[in-house]
């Protein structure tokens, strides 16, 4: 019987840690695309996403750009090209830093 109880509990943390980590990603996405320069086709903005990938004992929070050849440059600069680094994605993350905070100690405090 308690066997099943800490069971059904290791279910339940892990539950809520998938949520949080849906719910970062989500925030994440949306702050990265909000931030992200827009040029003349938004293809930049478009093209910014988020992934979230739950192990057994863990979860991952990707954010990015995918197929924009162009986005590291536009996000770190280049010296070469004389283009200053517009960090929409590194911003987004530093700048929610306590709304992350917030959605991890709401998300996995129990009830």
């Amino acid at each position: 019987m308690k066997n099943l109880k800490f069971q059904q509990a290791i279910k339940d943390v892990r539950s809520k840690r998938e949520k949080v980590a849906n719910e970062i990603g989500m925030l994440m996405e949306r702050e990265s695309k909000m931030r992200a320069p827009v040029g003349e086709t938004g293809h930049l903005r478009r093209s910014t996403g988020s992934e979230v990938k739950h192990n057994e004992d863990s979860s991952d929070v990707e954010v990015g750009t995918n197929n924009v050849e162009y986005a590291e440059v536009v996000h770190e600069g280049s010296v070469v090209r004389n283009i200053t680094g517009q960090p929409y994605i590194r911003d987004a993350i530093e700048q929610n830093q306590s709304n992350m905070q917030q959605i991890i100690a709401k998300g996995m405090s129990p009830k």
